[in-house]
């Protein structure tokens, strides 16, 4: 059975590095109202509840109620595609606040806490991140005491904040391993804990344990900021909302998409487009209309679809950034 080595003092942590959660402040929730929307192009645009909220408060469910004229598009959904037209939306929600208050939570004696795994309740996280060797003491040639100084980190779901509980100390032993001449094994309740390759005591301070689980021998407490007057709530908006349409999108390059090309004829690696860039500025990916390939380099020129069916609109890289582009009619 493991033994405390140190009685456990008061689980609170010091102010300077206490990690209790700090409270968020009162939460509230806000039904906003929604802009002007732009459908795509012969496409309809998702509306979404226009809810937010902050501080200590939590959405349980919002929904929306959506008409044009006197009829019903969508009841109580939670999201609606919508095309081009002049809507009524309601809005409703429902929320909780509250306020933050000090709590103790508490690990009893007995509890098994795996290394990587969580324990606690609905508020606290609580998990074992291992153990590490703190003293040693020279009993016998043969055999001895060591403290370990086994870590726990809380999480708190309401807060959303982590923090550090006070390091628990626990006794175990080493003894002369069997792995070598060389080489000392650690147990921690009875349970082996590593070994080094020393036959100096000291040697195990700072090393770290490979048990992948802690049975508490004492209760194993710290204070942290739980829910308190969890108060419901619910809330409702009516709005319009003009949903417009978007204009048809063009695959072709006008004048003015082919002046914004950047190339430069010395430092195209510096100073021109990537072929993505000209691709994305005159809305297409080009043909190919020449490859050179001069072994250091490779020159290529592609030929763009332009908007006035007449001309022609050219670029030319070096190794995939524009170094020369024309436009003729």
């Amino acid at each position: 059975m493991l033994l405390l080595a140190v009685a456990l003092a008061a689980a609170v942590p010091p102010d300077d590095a206490s990690g209790l959660a700090a409270p968020r402040g009162r939460g509230d929730v806000h039904i906003f109202k929604l802009g002007e929307k732009v459908a795509p192009h012969g496409g309809r645009v998702r509306i979404k509840p226009p809810v937010e909220w902050w501080g200590n408060a939590r959405v349980q469910r919002k929904s929306m109620t959506v008409t044009i004229g006197a009829r019903n598009v969508a009841t109580d959904v939670g999201s609606v595609r919508l095309g081009p037209g002049k809507y009524q939306l309601k809005t409703k929600v429902k929320y909780q606040t509250w306020k933050l208050v000090p709590h103790v939570f508490v690990l009893p004696p007995g509890s098994v806490v795996r290394l990587n795994s969580t324990t606690g309740n609905d508020v606290i996280r609580v998990t074992f991140s291992g153990c590490r060797v703190t003293s040693v003491t020279d009993v016998t040639q043969s055999s001895g005491t060591l403290t370990y100084g086994c870590y726990f980190l809380g999480w708190n779901k309401v807060t959303q904040e982590e923090f550090v509980f006070p390091v628990m100390p626990v006794q175990g032993t080493y003894q002369p391993g069997q792995f070598s001449d060389q080489v000392l094994e650690h147990f921690l309740g009875g349970q082996y804990a590593g070994f080094v390759s020393s036959t100096n005591p000291q040697d195990l301070i700072d090393e770290d344990t490979a048990l992948d689980q802690l049975t508490l021998p004492l209760e194993l407490s710290t204070e942290y900021q739980a829910p308190g007057n969890v108060k419901t709530h619910r809330d409702s908006r009516s709005q319009s909302l003009v949903v417009r349409a978007g204009v048809k999108p063009r695959k072709c390059a006008t004048y003015a998409d082919f002046r914004a090309v950047n190339f430069d004829f010395s430092e195209p690696e510096k100073y021109g487009d990537s072929m993505g860039q000209v691709a994305d500025t005159l809305r297409s990916a080009g043909k190919r209309i020449s490859f050179t390939d001069y072994g250091d380099y490779v020159i290529e020129f592609r030929e763009y679809r332009a908007c006035d069916e007449n001309a022609s609109l050219r670029v030319g890289f070096v190794d995939g950034r524009a170094y020369a582009k024309s436009y003729s009619t």
